[in-house]
C-alpha cells in the first residue's frame, strides 16, 4: 500500500494532489518458465478510481529468453500486449528485440545491450 501527498504527475502537471494506490505483484519461476501477475488500484483525489492488471510469462532455453506480456486497465480502450526475445552473446553483450501494442498503436525495437 502506498499513499502520496501533494503529488505532481507530468510536465506540465496533469494531476497535482493526494493519491493512494494499492499494488499486488505475484511471481513464480519453475525450471525454464517464469510467470508474473499484477493488480493495481489508484485513487487520485478528484478523479475516478483506476484499476489495472496484467500477466507476463517467460521461457528460457540456453542463452535465449522469450517473454510475453498482457495488461489492461479500467481507462484503456484496448488491452496492451507485447513479446520480446533476448539472446545472450556472452561477455555482457545481449541482442534483444520486441514488438508490442498499446492503445491500438504497434511499436517494435531491436538493439544490443552492453553490461560492463
Amino acid at each position: 500500500y502506498e499513499e502520496n501527498n501533494d503529488v505532481s504527475l507530468g510536465t506540465p502537471a496533469f494531476f497535482a494532489g493526494d493519491m493512494s494506490s494499492t499494488w499486488l505483484n505475484l511471481g513464480y519461476s519453475f525450471g525454464a518458465f517464469g510467470v508474473d501477475a499484477f493488480y493495481v488500484n489508484m485513487d487520485p483525489d478528484g478523479f475516478d478510481t483506476e484499476e489495472g492488471y496484467g500477466l507476463a510469462g517467460s521461457y528460457t532455453a540456453g542463452d535465449l529468453t522469450v517473454t510475453a506480456i498482457w495488461a489492461d486497465n479500467s481507462t484503456a480502450d484496448d488491452a496492451a500486449y507485447g513479446i520480446d526475445a533476448a539472446y545472450d552473446l556472452g561477455s555482457g553483450l545481449v541482442v534483444k528485440g520486441g514488438v508490442g501494442s498499446v492503445n491500438d498503436k504497434t511499436a517494435a525495437d531491436f538493439g544490443v545491450i552492453m553490461s560492463f
